[in-house]
């Protein structure tokens, strides 16, 4: 075990929630993740998150996507988000190119609604140099309640400070 670590972040209320731009409520997120070395190339990363509001949100809130994919408006009430999610990132590192691969099961699970979802997601990455790199990841919803089944996602990489 190489590391240990608790965070919290917070989403603002902001943008429009009539286009599903926006919860319309602060969004809590708790989170604990470890990392453990498994080799000189393989790493597995578990991760826990609770997801919740202070108030009645706009959102269909079953957890918390793969991949933190933006989640539509709800059609129905506002309600509180009270979400829990765990996942096990399980990443090879191809250090000569300067590449990963990332392989990560996911479950969820909304207390408000009595919702579950069972999902992954695979990324795969390049760095170009020490600076800049890209991601691109595919996140799937396997089984449970899910407001998408496929998501792609691109991410730019960029590290203010040399390593």
């Amino acid at each position: 075990i190489q590391a240990i670590g608790v965070g919290i972040s917070a989403f603002a209320p902001t943008g429009n929630t009539e286009n599903g731009l926006g919860r319309g409520d602060w969004v809590m997120n708790l989170n604990a993740v470890m990392n453990w070395r498994l080799g000189p190339r393989w790493a597995i990363y578990p991760t826990a998150s609770y997801l919740f509001s202070f108030d009645s949100t706009f959102s269909k809130s079953i957890a918390i996507p793969p991949g933190n994919v933006p989640e539509p408006q709800s059609l129905d009430d506002p309600q509180i988000v009270s979400s829990f999610m765990i996942s096990a990132q399980a990443v090879y590192e191809m250090p000569k190119v300067g590449a990963w691969l990332m392989f990560a099961p996911e479950y969820s699970y909304d207390f408000s609604r009595d919702l579950y979802s069972m999902g992954s997601t695979t990324r795969f990455g390049k760095m170009f140099n020490n600076n800049f790199g890209l991601a691109f990841s595919w996140s799937v919803i396997w089984v449970g309640e899910q407001s998408f089944k496929h998501a792609f996602q691109l991410y730019i990489v960029n590290y203010f400070k040399n390593q």
